[in-house]
């Protein structure tokens, strides 16, 4: 029996509607993975990466100069302050924390003294503030992690910076505090032997990229002449922030004037925290 007319167009309307549902189904699914691809795509951007020197910078103060002042004078011998020049700083800070020990400075008495260090000022809202607006925050210091986790920790801070590069430290069984070097290198002139801030920093980004997070730009923000090296290694997009009246601006100055290719980076200086937060709300609103 021939399909009747009625059942012709019945045949045909069910054919066109699920064809339809196809369709709409298949874009839908599209869609659907489209949007999941922008969120993880969005999730993996940042949108600057900050980086942080940690004495005199963060903090108003020199955490190993805190603790060392703990020492009564008759301890620090000459045999003792003539460490840092044949040795390092390392090597001066192993030896500093071994007459602390035996003097009888408690893990407690050590921390404490670090913890009483103020912020500098602004350097506590800056630090939440990139937090806020989805920057990602690393500190490169020649302290100690006892000292930086510890203090951000102290300060609930330790969820506003993603990873501490700086000299390993722990206190032994015996609570005696022990550190050594971060590595050593010996490709930089102008680091110390123990930490290459520079070299610390593009791997960093090196890492990161192949972890596919990108940064628009980088800031970095510090004071002494061992921030000098990141600094020359920032491109254009890229911002340096030296404290005003430290090594670090007067390093940029000169450079500036006598090799004025050399400082590729915007240079913003800064007094209080604050002052870098300005620059960064003009710099992501599209102002600078």
């Amino acid at each position: 029996m021939k399909p009747t007319g009625h059942r012709i167009y019945w045949d045909r309307y069910k054919y066109l509607f699920t064809a339809l549902v196809s369709y709409k189904s298949s874009c839908l699914l599209n869609h659907g993975r489209k949007c999941m691809e922008m969120r993880e795509k969005n999730k993996n951007m940042k949108r600057l990466l900050a980086a942080f020197d940690f004495d005199n910078t963060i903090i108003e103060g020199n955490s190993d100069i805190v603790v060392k002042n703990l020492l009564p004078d008759e301890e620090l011998t000459e045999d003792v302050r003539c460490l840092y020049k044949s040795d390092g700083w390392t090597a001066y800070m192993r030896r500093i924390f071994q007459l602390l020990h035996g003097s009888n400075f408690s893990p407690s008495d050590i921390l404490s003294a670090v913890r009483n260090v103020p912020f500098t000022p602004g350097m506590k809202e800056l630090l939440k503030w990139l937090h806020e607006v989805n920057g990602e925050t690393i500190i490169i210091s020649d302290s100690n992690s006892v000292f930086i986790n510890d203090y951000l920790q102290n300060s609930s801070l330790d969820k506003c910076v993603t990873k501490v590069f700086t000299n390993p430290a722990v206190f032994n069984d015996s609570a005696c505090l022990e550190i050594e070097m971060y590595h050593y290198q010996d490709w930089c002139k102008l680091s110390t032997k123990n930490l290459c801030k520079g070299h610390i920093l593009e791997a960093y980004i090196q890492e990161r990229s192949k972890e596919n997070v990108d940064f628009p730009f980088v800031v970095y923000v510090g004071d002494g002449a061992n921030d000098f090296c990141p600094s020359l290694r920032l491109n254009e997009q890229d911002i340096t922030c030296p404290r005003v009246g430290y090594t670090l601006e007067k390093k940029i100055m000169n450079a500036k004037e006598n090799d004025p290719g050399s400082v590729k980076a915007s240079v913003v200086p800064w007094t209080n925290g604050n002052d870098i937060i300005d620059a960064l709300k003009q710099r992501l609103n599209g102002s600078v």
